[in-house]
């Protein structure tokens, strides 16, 4: 039942109503000389409703109509005259057509492409900018079942050096681990206490090449910190890549926008449409 006073609640904001005049049907209900009529209701009802619920909702839907009205006629009685409401609701219209208007033209010129090349120069140019409000870290992280095949010679590779032993964490990784990350994207110190089952580090006490391992009633987990990246140094450049297209992104709508303004400007000062007086 709670669920048929909020739809009907929701639904009333597309719901219009009627005036006297324009009444072609017994109504359900009027207040101030406007009147709801079983057509504007019906056509928001589910046809798989049970009936019980669908009379539910017209009179859930009729009690929200009334109280709407009612706020709505107490309130309009009521706002001072020194809030003009007419002129900020025009300037919310005005306002809206606008956005729609800047937002079409957009849509229609703008080049949301950006270049590795592009991405890869705004950020040697600008890279001054990105300091990091955090330490980042990158990690080698692989988690598996306590008894899966293979998990001894795992380990033993996990800890030695040399090519033979990288191949075998590999292949151990591809065919048996839950999941794993070898230094792909990167973390903060949060996330990685979260990636471990007890885990409660802070970001200085995870410096490169610590290792932990860890078990619970199922995995063991393992970790190794690879890379460390101070809070207020530089951002490496695939940390902040997406930031960076976001900026060019928005560099390119200003510029789509300011010259269309000068554009318009510049025509309709020509059809004398707008006029500067001396």
């Amino acid at each position: 039942m709670r669920f048929i006073i909020l739809l009907a609640a929701v639904l009333l904001t597309v719901v219009g109503c009627k005036k006297e005049n324009e009444l072609t049907e017994r109504p359900l209900a009027e207040a101030y000389g406007d009147y709801l009529v079983p057509s504007d209701v019906s056509s928001l009802i589910n046809n798989d409703l049970p009936e019980e619920d669908s009379v539910a909702f017209v009179h859930a839907y009729i009690d929200e109509w009334i109280e709407e009205k009612v706020i709505q006629e107490v309130a309009e009685k009521n706002v001072p005259e020194s809030e003009s409401i007419e002129e900020r609701v025009e300037e919310y219209r005005v306002s809206l057509v606008k956005h729609q208007y800047e937002q079409a033209m957009i849509n229609e010129r703008l080049d949301s492409i950006v270049s590795f090349e592009e991405l890869s120069a705004n950020y040697e140019e600008r890279k001054e900018e990105f300091l990091l409000d955090k330490a980042i870290f990158q990690v080698q992280y692989v988690v598996a079942k306590n008894n899966i095949p293979g998990i001894v010679q795992f380990k033993r590779d996990w800890y030695k050096d040399g090519e033979e032993a990288e191949e075998g964490i590999l292949y151990f990784c591809n065919n048996f681990a839950e999941r794993f990350v070898f230094d792909e994207g990167w973390f903060s110190a949060y996330q990685i206490n979260q990636m471990m089952p007890e885990l409660e580090y802070e970001a200085n006490d995870l410096f490169e090449g610590k290792e932990v391992k860890q078990m619970d009633s199922l995995y063991t987990y393992f970790l190794r910190i690879s890379t460390r990246i101070k809070q207020g140094e530089v951002a490496p450049f695939d940390y902040v890549q997406s930031e960076i297209q976001q900026i060019i992104l928005h560099q390119r709508k200003a510029a789509i926008l300011d010259d269309l303004t000068k554009s318009l400007v510049k025509q309709e000062l020509g059809k004398k449409n707008v006029i500067i007086h001396d």
